[in-house]
This record gives C-alpha cells, sequence and structure tokens, in this order.
C-alpha cells in the first residue's frame, strides 16, 4: 500500500529530529531523508528516529522542545530512577563534554599522539566521531594550527591568572636554562615561581651565540610578553653554575641562587670521577698491604710443615694457583668499596629527591642538608670523609652572600667625570637613602618581635611570602627538557619552534 510522506512543520530546525525525516499522512511512519529507511512512529513517539539517527548517521539530537507525547520528551536527567533498577551511573553528575580542541591538544601534548595520527587512523576517528566530534580535521596543518591556537587562549588566561596575583601583592623567582634538541636546536626555557604554584612560559629558540646581556634581554623580552617586570616582580632568579649562569646573576638586579641539586651532583663527581693524588696514592698504599697480606696469608695457611712445602712444589699437580687467590682477595675489595658507595650515596640519593619536589621551599631544603651533613659525618670510610667535605664545599659555595654586581656603563668623559665629582660632593642625604633605612629599622623592630611573640609584622610577612617563592633548585627547567626530548624525538624532529613550543606548554598546563 502506498503510502504519501509530507514535511513536518519543524522540518526547518536543524534542532528538531523532523529535520531528517518526513512524516506519513496518517502519523504511523516517517521517512528518513538520507537513506530512505521507514521507521514507526506509533503513539507520537521519536524514539526509533533518534536511534535511528544516533546508530547510522552518528548524529544525536536533544529534541526536548517537541510537544508530542513519548519518552523523547523527558530530560534523562530529571527522571527519578527506582532503587531497585538504579545503576552506579546514577550516583554521579555527568561530566561536561570538552571541546575538540581540548581533545587535540591533550592528545598530542600530554599522550604524545602526533598529528599524522588523526588523520591515518581510522579507529581512532571513528571512537572520537562516536563521542560527537563531528567536527575532527581531516588536514594535519589544520590540527596542528587549532592546537596552537588553543595554546594561545590558555596563555592568556596565564597571563590574566598572573595579573591577579600581582595585585594581591605577590612576587615570583625564575628558573631558566639552556637545552640543545637532536635535532641541534638550541632553547630556553623559563618557569615563574610563586608560594602556591608555578608556570612554565615554554621553550625560546636561540639563534646564535649566547652571552650573559643576550640572556637577559630574552628574559626581559619572555617576561613582559606575560606582564611581568624583571626588575620590580621578580625576587630571585634560580639556575645551575656554568660561568654564563654565574654572570647574569652579576648582571641582574635581582638575588641570584645557584641550584642546590646541581653542587651536591658536583660534589659527588669530584670524589668519584676526578682524580685525587691523595685517594691514588692511598690505593697504592692498600695494593701493597694487600700483597703482602696474601704472601702472610700463604706462608702461614696454606704449608703445615717443610715436608708439605717440598712436596708440593715437586710434584707439579699439587701446586697453588697464586692467580685465583689474588683474585679473590680483589673481588672481595671490590665488593667492600661498592658497598662503601652504595652506604654513602644512599642519604644522598634521598636528599636529591626532596631537594627536587615541586613543594620545596628554602626552608625545607636547608633541614634537608643539615639532615645529610649529619648522616654522612656519622660514616667513618674514606669515601664518606672524602664525600662529606665535597659536599661541605659546593654548599658553601651556594650560601655565601652575592658576589657585586655588575653594572655595564659607558665610559665617561673627562667632563662627565668633573660634573659627577662635583654633585658627589654638593649631594645631600635622598629620599629614597632614608626611606631604605627606615626599612631596614622597621625589619630589625619586627625580627624582635617575631622572636619574643612568634607574629610577623607587615613587612617581615612580606619578606617570608618573597623567600617561599623561591625554589631551591633549578629541576623544573630539566623537567621541561626531558618532555620536549620525549615530543621533539628523532622521528618528529621537524616541529616547527611554535609547534614545539606550544606543546610543552600545553603539557605543563594539563600536568598542573
Amino acid at each position: 500500500q502506498d503510502v504519501t510522506y509530507i514535511t513536518h512543520k519543524k522540518d526547518k530546525c536543524d534542532t528538531s529530529v523532523w529535520y531528517y525525516y518526513l512524516k506519513a499522512v496518517d502519523g504511523r511512519t516517517a521517512k528518513c531523508k538520507q537513506c530512505n529507511a521507514v521507521l514507526k512512529t506509533l503513539g507520537g513517539s521519536t524514539k526509533g528516529l533518534h536511534t535511528h539517527l544516533m546508530s547510522k548517521h552518528n548524529k544525536k539530537i536533544n529534541d526536548n522542545t517537541s510537544n508530542l507525547p513519548g519518552p523523547s520528551n523527558i530530560n534523562d536527567s530529571e527522571v527519578e530512577v527506582p532503587p531497585m533498577k538504579r545503576k552506579i551511573s546514577n550516583y554521579f553528575l555527568p561530566s561536561e563534554k570538552s571541546s575538540c580542541d581540548v581533545i587535540l591538544a591533550r592528545m598530542t601534548a600530554l599522550d604524545g599522539l602526533s598529528f599524522n595520527l588523526f588523520v591515518t587512523s581510522q579507529d581512532l576517528r571513528q571512537l572520537l566521531i562516536s563521542r560527537g566530534y563531528n567536527d575532527l580535521p581531516t588536514s594535519v596543518t589544520t590540527i596542528r594550527n587549532r592546537v596552537v591556537n588553543y595554546s594561545l587562549q590558555i596563555r592568556e588566561r596565564l597571563i590574566k591568572e598572573i595579573c591577579q596575583y600581582k595585585a594581591k601583592g605577590m612576587r615570583f623567582s625564575l628558573t631558566f636554562d639552556e637545552w640543545t634538541s637532536t635535532a641541534n636546536k638550541r632553547y630556553m626555557n623559563i618557569n615563574v615561581h610563586c608560594k602556591e604554584k608555578f608556570w612554565s612560559l615554554g621553550l625560546i629558540r636561540i639563534h646564535g651565540s649566547m652571552s650573559a646581556k643576550r640572556c637577559k634581554d630574552i628574559l626581559e623580552q619572555c617576561l613582559y610578553k606575560h606582564s611581568i617586570s624583571l626588575t620590580k616582580d621578580i625576587v630571585a632568579i634560580v639556575t645551575d653554575g656554568p660561568n654564563i649562569m654565574l654572570k647574569v646573576g652579576r648582571i641582574v638586579e635581582t638575588e641570584h641562587h645557584l641550584c642546590l641539586a646541581h653542587g651536591i651532583h658536583l660534589a659527588v663527581c669530584d670524589v668519584l670521577y676526578n682524580k685525587n693524588k691523595e685517594l691514588q696514592l692511598n690505593t697504592t698504599i692498600s695494593e701493597t698491604l694487600t700483597n703482602e697480606i696474601v704472601a702472610s696469608q700463604i706462608e702461614d695457611d696454606c704449608y703445615s710443615s717443610n715436608d708439605d712445602v717440598d712436596e708440593d712444589f715437586t710434584n707439579p699437580q699439587m701446586g697453588l694457583d697464586f692467580e685465583s687467590i689474588y683474585k679473590d682477595i680483589e673481588l672481595s675489595n671490590d665488593f667492600n668499596i661498592i658497598a662503601d658507595i652504595i652506604d654513602v650515596l644512599t642519604p644522598v640519593k634521598l636528599t636529591v629527591e626532596a631537594l627536587c619536589r615541586r613543594d620545596a621551599n628554602l626552608c625545607t631544603a636547608d633541614a634537608v642538608l643539615k639532615l645529610l651533613m649529619s648522616e654522612i659525618s656519622k660514616k667513618q670510610s674514606y669515601l664518606a670523609q672524602n664525600i662529606f667535605q665535597a659536599l661541605k664545599t659546593r654548599i658553601s659555595q651556594r650560601q655565601n652572600e652575592s658576589e657585586p654586581k655588575i653594572i655595564e656603563k659607558e665610559p665617561l668623559t673627562l667632563k662627565e667625570k668633573f660634573q659627577q665629582q662635583i654633585e658627589k660632593s654638593m649631594q645631600v642625604i635622598k629620599p629614597e637613602t632614608q626611606k631604605l633605612n627606615d626599612l631596614m629599622s622597621t625589619l630589625k623592630k619586627e625580627m624582635a618581635l617575631f622572636e619574643s611573640v612568634g607574629k610577623r609584622g607587615h613587612h617581615l610577612d612580606l619578606a617570608y611570602q618573597y623567600l617561599m617563592s623561591i625554589p631551591p633548585t633549578s629541576v623544573e627547567s630539566e623537567r621541561a627538557f626531558s618532555a620536549a626530548g620525549c615530543i621533539g624525538t628523532k622521528i618528529r624532529s621537524r616541529l616547527g619552534d611554535a609547534t614545539l613550543d606550544a606543546l610543552l606548554f600545553l603539557r605543563s598546563f594539563f600536568q598542573n
């Protein structure tokens, strides 16, 4: 029997299920516009129409505005499920669906999937489309652009968050370091720390040589883009110990703190790897004593009488294996040395792990270092004594007063020198100097109050907050370089600088 189909009154609304179907005149069936399938609509129910769209065409329509009776007009979240029919999912609120850009950014930056995989993998595309991401791009360039644009949006949110912390009176510290990729490209990573959290600012490409002045210029430019001033908003910078970083610490106006984990590493290398004349002398003496001990053991223990000696030397089959005896003693000495190394380096390992925690600060670092020195000093081995002295030297280098700042200025002419000398002779006490003296006297009074009462004043509390923002190590940059090495592998070494910067920035964002 021929059935006549007509358009529904809601066929113009793309949010209605009738946008995809034709309605029979008798109202019992409906015909799909895409595949011409005929479906029953007894009683005006559109549940079968929704099921057909979802299973055959991967389309989901929330048709809650229809005035037709049936289960399709009822919101699932508003239905109270009977206790006997409840599932575990009924006890949890439905999570908000992430956008396609968020999914692409998370899977590429955090999970390490390549852009090309979203184009070539049919299974991955089918899974994402079945989740409702019908706008999944089919071009690698489009996917890359959407990920980079999403990183720019997150960076804008980061700038607003930093401005909110600045409005509260917070100050920050910096950790930065330099890294060379597998493609022989040099980058710098910068991290901004405050007392509560930290932000990674991504990677900055370095072209050509890297001087201290240029490093300072790169820092200022990157911080300016994120609404941070190197002179006003930064309390201290934390780096490792190369000469270039030491000079950067002398020319910037903030405090410079050297990485404590790097100092411990250098101390261990000074003892285990560097040549030590005293150690070589002790090794020679030890070998000589060992040979004498072996000879005495052979003479005392191996021969019970002179007859046995004569018999052993006259019978070739009964001769002693001197080589095996020496090897056994040398092997025993090697095991003793390994045991000493493990015994000494175990507290060193635990100390480095404690220093490199993300919630570590200068207070926890001081406590951990005191415990380390106490544990090493209790050990009586020669290796422990050398490790103790090396640690003491390296740590004292990082806890001494900062070196005088170098202010690079152009040389003055003879006229300018005379004018400077005249102004110096006529100089009076400036208000800035008076304010500085007043601040120091106020801090001394608040320190005395804190020692007696245990309560910090306003200025002392600000100083405490600023100091708590300084991390004891620069290991956060090493983590960033490790992540960058995982992203920029030999297979993906052709990633552009902007793409690698966006992926590393998003990885840090999703991890935090």
